[in-house]
């Protein structure tokens, strides 16, 4: 179609597209209010951060860098493992340890000085006002099975507990994201994050969330207690997310570059070269005293003047944002505005379809009209349950 026939199209429905157009900026505005704008990561209901990974066995993570081992769909890995069993203490020793004390990892365990025993009382009767048994207090003496016991068997199994601890402390997050996932359902989605920014705006906002985020999805094996992070089923959708920024200091077309500039990476987001050439590039544009630092863990929490960008990348359990709707609605406007047709479900909503298109089901809701009989209900019928009914006769949608 030629300008000028937009133009004019414009022109000879101009009232239907101002009222179509009047109701899409109605919808954003409404689902705007309704949305809460996260600016704190630790705002969101679950984060893991993939620096916490251990380098133990059953732990992977592509953060790493690749693995002959691992698919590169397979962003994280972990395997549960069986907690290492204290060591039994020597039978001579076991009066004089506090078993308690043996799991405190942090300090050497040591015998009692002394320890108080009851005895049989050797004065005592049957029939006597004497106690049947009676204390008796034994001190310590020279017990080298302790310090070997100490040397070769406990300090050992501390090592192996503390790793265990630390690939345990990573699992149960992800199985706590795992149930939050079942519980919350389809409102809620599993990203990843990359380009944790850190900064004190000049509007006075505090930010400390990821500019780069991708979709993924946390597969549990049950049977194996193994949890696999991979990018979603429907793409990764690497993108850049600047939504926490005020209008007044998102820097102009950084988001657009971004997007563009993350095209290269081809939906896998640890392409680390292209992924932190956007990060830079990003926060270079937010600030002239912008920085960026490449590690693998987060290390920046007090937000200054001074915008820091760390790749830090983290597992985000999180409500889903009104993004996509208000994107929808947005391209709807750009549809209508430049002459092209109204969605017919959306024609509906703004009552604007001609009414013989209702009745005899010409267009996109040409399957409402097509059964013309009557209708059966399981159970007696309400007013409210046959009024839908009629309605659906007519319409798209109830």
């Amino acid at each position: 179609m030629e300008t000028g026939d937009v133009l004019n199209n414009q022109q000879a429905h101009s009232p239907v597209i101002q009222k179509v157009v009047r109701l899409v900026d109605y919808l954003t505005r409404l689902t705007l209010l309704r949305s809460k704008l996260v600016r704190d990561i630790d705002e969101y209901e679950k984060v893991l951060w993939i620096g916490s990974v251990p380098h133990e066995g059953g732990c992977f993570t592509q953060a790493w860098g690749r693995d002959e081992e691992h698919e590169p769909d397979e962003w994280l890995e972990v395997q549960n493992r069986r907690e290492p069993e204290l060591p039994a203490v020597p039978a001579q020793c076991k009066d004089w340890v506090s078993l308690p004390s043996l799991r405190n990892k942090n300090d050497l365990p040591e015998l009692l000085p002394e320890i108080t025993r009851q005895i049989p009382n050797p004065d005592w009767r049957e029939g006597s006002d004497q106690p049947e048994t009676i204390p008796n207090t034994k001190r310590l003496e020279d017990h080298p099975e302790w310090n070997s016991y100490v040397e070769d068997k406990w300090l050992p199994w501390t090592e192996e507990h503390n790793a265990w601890e630390k690939v345990h402390k990573v699992y149960s997050t992800l199985f706590a994201i795992h149930q939050e996932q079942l519980r919350l359902g389809e409102e809620y989605e599993l990203v990843l994050g990359l380009g944790l920014l850190t900064w004190q705006t000049p509007t006075g906002q505090r930010v400390r969330r990821h500019l780069v985020v991708a979709d993924a999805i946390l597969e549990f094996e049950a049977r194996l207690g193994k949890f696999t992070v991979r990018p979603h089923t429907e793409g990764a959708r690497l993108r850049p997310e600047l939504d926490m920024l005020d209008i007044e200091v998102q820097p102009a077309r950084a988001e657009e570059s971004a997007k563009v500039s993350l095209n290269a990476a081809g939906d896998n987001p640890w392409k680390k070269g292209c992924v932190e050439g956007v990060l830079q590039a990003l926060v270079h544009s937010i600030n002239s005293q912008g920085d960026y630092e490449g590690s693998l863990e987060a290390k920046s929490i007090r937000a200054s003047a001074k915008p820091i960008v760390e790749y830090a990348p983290a597992l985000i359990l999180r409500k889903r944002s009104a993004k996509g709707l208000t994107e929808t609605l947005k391209r709807i406007k750009e549809q209508i505005e430049n002459g092209k047709d109204i969605p017919g479900e959306f024609a509906d909503l703004a009552e604007i379809r001609p009414n013989h298109d209702r009745a005899t089901g010409d267009g996109p809701g040409e399957a409402n009209g097509a059964f013309d009989g009557e209708i059966f209900f399981p159970k007696q019928s309400n007013d409210e349950q046959r009024r839908i009914v009629d309605k659906i006769r007519a319409a798209s949608g109830v």
